[in-house]
């Protein structure tokens, strides 16, 4: 908070405190940073992950699928492209959140696609083992966002299987 106060026009301040909000699970208030984030920059690809988030884990599927409305899928980065997947999944949109899955894996031979936003998506799809498959894979790609699988709420699901502990390990 003290760094957004120093300078509350700074989209990667109110990102940041938006994903602090959220691993903090303030789900409201990383609603509201995201928000804000949006305002200043309605095409953030961040910003929309960081709201869709939250609003998965408030129970409102449909508004994080709209939270996308505003970019075309093909400028969302592959990360975003992921959650939006999650969006569907909680929106109850299955089939679309698993084409996009599909696409995911497909674009992961041509660019880079995060293991830790896919295994997101596979953990919203129901699908265990290939979430694991994914967190393996970053761990040893070095993922830097595996830093957070314990404390991030999409995979909750996974806690009590002995392949997070050892992940985390």
């Amino acid at each position: 908070d003290r760094a957004f106060s120093l300078d509350p026009l700074c989209i990667v301040m109110q990102t940041s405190a938006a994903d602090i909000r959220y691993f903090a699970r303030d789900f409201e208030g990383a609603l509201a940073r995201s928000r804000h984030a949006l305002e200043m920059e309605p095409d953030s690809d961040r910003a929309m992950r960081s709201a869709a988030a939250a609003l998965i884990q408030l129970g409102r599927g449909d508004e994080a699928v709209a939270t996308f409305d505003a970019a075309p899928e093909r400028a969302l980065s592959t990360a975003g492209l992921a959650v939006k997947g999650c969006a569907l999944a909680a929106a109850g949109n299955i089939d679309k959140a698993g084409a996009i899955a599909r696409r995911l894996e497909r674009a992961g031979k041509d660019r880079v696609v995060s293991p830790y936003y896919f295994a997101a998506l596979h953990t919203a799809l129901g699908q265990k083992d290939a979430a694991f498959t994914q967190l393996e894979r970053a761990c040893t790609t070095g993922d830097p966002q595996l830093d957070a699988v314990g404390v991030d709420p999409r995979f909750a699901a996974l806690h009590g299987d002995d392949r997070l502990h050892a992940i985390r390990a």
